[in-house]
């Protein structure tokens, strides 16, 4: 998987995690047939153990590499990247955003993210 990829590339050079923020669809909410399909069916968590258990479903089906953090219940990753649908984002090291991905799934490019921290991580070795 290409997200593994770009995370063994530039794990020793960035802090690169996936946050998981609430989820998209949820069994009580808008649910879609490939989860259904697939028989991944949750109700939205109410509580942070539900949303944690949820990250740790999704992170062990989709056979990632890369560290999950988990978004508060109050949703302020989410609402403060407006993360919903997915997207992909580049901090420097005090935080400024220096990329920010299309929404996803359809419109955001991990190879445009890998260039983004290539970039990042030369421009800090180069400090």
């Amino acid at each position: 998987m290409r997200l593994n990829e770009i995370y063994q590339t530039y794990k020793d050079r960035a802090a690169i995690y996936v946050i998981y923020i609430r989820e998209a669809h949820p069994a009580d909410g808008w649910q879609v047939h490939a989860n259904l399909d697939e028989d991944i069916i949750y109700d939205e968590p109410v509580v942070m153990a539900e949303r944690c258990e949820m990250a740790g479903a999704c992170h062990d089906y989709m056979k990632l590499e890369v560290p999950f953090l988990v978004d508060d219940m109050d949703n302020q990753a989410d609402e403060g990247f407006i993360a919903k649908p997915l997207r992909l984002f580049v901090l420097d090291e005090n935080g400024v955003v220096t990329y920010v991905g299309g929404p996803g799934p359809a419109h955001y490019h991990l190879e445009d993210w890998a260039e983004a921290i290539k970039a990042q991580t030369e421009a800090m070795a180069a400090e």
